[in-house]
């Protein structure tokens, strides 16, 4: 995925601009539990490793999710919620946030083409700009204001210790609070390279332009319940 961004964003010329972020962002959630300095750019799971590349990640937070399979059709109420496309996206959103960045989402799934997720805002500011990727063209979702569960972690039992006949014991659940509805549209990821053709351009008119007017999630808002 990075060498597809790098060859997008230098015109084919790079595929190294960008790579993985140290252990796709643990470093910066590591930094974060302890209450230490955020690294902005070791948030998400895409990160610079050329300065030319710099631009793109200084203003969009990239997520990456690869499964066998992905729930689309139980968004909201699925058996395993952290593996479910609204957990990706809450996952993707809470990163934006504590980076102060705009989020993007690719998923994609086994032998399958991959799919950008963005808030829709964020399509029409493009269109604006006179780009031709057309919002209501893609699948579209409304997230309501409501709780999500991004990871569930079971307790880790000691050595030499008896297994229990049932269970895993009592989860610990992370989770992350969308506190307005939005919406989110998922469009072929090959699409998005052909419609936004000139991505120089568009980073130089995100630099330019007033944070207010980006759907950038703002830390004031509720975020996770990781601490």
């Amino acid at each position: 995925m990075c060498r597809q961004f790098s060859l997008w964003y230098s015109g084919g010329k790079l595929d190294d601009l960008f790579w993985r972020t140290s252990g796709s962002g643990s470093r910066a959630t590591n930094r974060h539990i302890k209450g230490k300095d955020l690294t902005k750019f070791q948030h998400g799971d895409m990160t610079h490793v050329r300065p030319e590349g710099r631009p793109l990640t200084e203003h969009i937070s990239f997520e990456f999710k690869s499964y066998a399979g992905i729930d689309f059709h139980g968004i909201f109420h699925t058996v395993s919620p952290e593996n479910s496309l609204l957990s990706f996206w809450a996952k993707c959103v809470r990163d934006a946030e504590e980076s102060g960045r705009l989020p993007f989402l690719v998923t994609k799934v086994l032998n399958g083409h991959p799919t950008a997720w963005v808030p829709r805002v964020l399509l029409e500011i493009f269109m604006a700009w006179g780009y031709h990727v057309d919002a209501n063209r893609g699948v579209q979702f409304w997230i309501p204001p409501c709780e999500v569960v991004t990871k569930r972690t079971y307790p880790r039992r000691a050595k030499g210790a008896a297994k229990k006949k049932a269970g895993k014991g009592k989860p610990k659940l992370e989770k992350y609070t969308f506190k307005t509805a939005q919406c989110v549209v998922g469009i072929s990821l090959d699409a998005v390279f052909k419609s936004l053709d000139t991505p120089e351009d568009i980073t130089s008119r995100l630099a330019a332009a007033d944070p207010a007017s980006l759907p950038i999630p703002r830390r004031e808002d509720p975020t996770d319940g990781r601490a």
